[in-house]
């Protein structure tokens, strides 16, 4: 189960049973607003969830991948 008080707007997130990452936008009342970008245009996929789904369907933050970590990037 994932703790909705944990989301922000600057993460992106995996969700059971949607495809692709997706961002948080906020809460409309008691509702969940989740956006991604549509494959190959400019469009943007919304997704309404309720406190209860974000935490039956939300995974995980998706964590991001610094290069400088890598050892093929540290430039030694």
């Amino acid at each position: 189960m994932f703790n909705v008080a944990n989301l922000t707007t600057k993460g992106r997130y995996l969700i059971e049973g949607e495809r692709g990452e997706w961002h948080y936008s906020g809460c409309t009342g008691s509702k969940y607003n989740f956006w991604r970008k549509a494959v190959g245009s400019t469009r943007r996929v919304n997704l309404t969830l309720s406190a209860i789904q974000v935490k039956r369907r939300l995974w995980q933050e998706v964590q991001t991948l610094n290069l400088g970590n890598l050892e093929a990037f540290r430039g030694e």
